[in-house]
């Protein structure tokens, strides 16, 4: 690492120059930035697969919903159909027994 500054060579800056330029942290410091650097770089690489992973399980049940919806629709589309169905030949078969027993009815009276 070249030119690296601390934050007593930026207070000691003179006319736009830094005092002590090129001075460098001590191997300690040094060893500790970069382990603290890594150790955020890791962290952070973690944090992107956790949440890429994240976005495919949400994309995986996005489409599991869109199906199972799709499926709904159709099976109340379908029962809707033979709900329909049946109130119709209920209906008709009402009119018929209607129109069965009024001539029924008819003909008895003029029986009488």
């Amino acid at each position: 690492m070249t030119n690296v500054y601390t934050l007593k060579n930026i207070n000691n800056k003179d006319n736009d120059s830094f005092k002590g330029v090129g001075q460098r942290l001590g191997g300690t410091y040094e060893q500790e930035f970069k382990e603290k650097l890594y150790s955020a770089i890791k962290s952070k690489a973690e944090i992107n697969d956790l949440s890429e992973k994240l976005v495919d399980k949400y994309n995986e049940r996005e489409k599991e919903f869109e199906n199972k919806a799709s499926q709904l629709n159709a099976s109340s589309t379908k029962v809707r159909s033979q709900l329909i169905s049946e109130r119709k030949s209920h209906s008709e078969s009402q009119h018929e027994l209607e129109v069965k027993y009024t001539a029924k009815i008819q003909s008895l009276k003029s029986r009488d």
